[in-house]
C-alpha cells in the first residue's frame, strides 16, 4: 500500500502528462480502483472544460460575425478565418524566402561585376 502522499504525488505527475492510464502504474496495483475513478473523473472534467472553451469561442465568434443563433454558419466562418490566417502565414514565409533570394541575387550580381572588372583589368594589361 502506498501512502496518501505517494498517491497524491503520482496524481500530480500524471496530470502534468496524462499519457498513460494512471491505474496501471507499477507498484500502485493496490490502488487501481481509486486511480481509475480519479482518471475517469479528471478526463470528464477536462472534456467539460474543453467543451466550455469551445462554446465560449463559438459565442464570441457569433457575436463578432453577427451570426448568433446560427452555429453552423459561425463554425464555417471560423474555419474560413483559420484558412485565411494559415494562407497569410504561408504568404509571409514565401515573401521572406523571396526577399532572401533577391538579396542573394544582388550579392551574386555584385560579385559578378567585381569579377568582370578583374577580367577586364587582366585583358587591358
Amino acid at each position: 500500500m502506498k501512502s496518501p502522499q505517494e498517491i497524491q504525488e503520482l496524481k500530480t505527475q500524471w496530470e502534468k502528462d496524462p499519457c498513460w492510464d494512471i491505474e496501471t502504474t507499477p507498484s500502485f496495483e493496490a490502488h487501481e480502483a481509486e486511480l481509475r475513478e480519479y482518471r475517469i473523473r479528471r478526463e470528464g472534467e477536462w472534456e467539460s472544460e474543453r467543451k466550455t472553451r469551445e462554446e465560449d469561442t463559438l459565442r464570441a465568434a457569433a457575436h463578432r460575425f453577427g451570426t448568433s443563433g446560427n452555429d453552423a454558419l459561425t463554425r464555417h466562418l471560423l474555419a474560413q478565418e483559420k484558412s485565411l490566417a494559415d494562407a497569410q502565414g504561408q504568404i509571409e514565409q514565401l515573401q521572406a524566402q523571396i526577399d532572401q533570394a533577391n538579396s542573394d541575387i544582388s550579392t551574386l550580381q555584385g560579385e559578378i561585376r567585381h569579377l568582370e572588372r578583374g577580367i577586364e583589368s587582366l585583358h587591358s594589361r
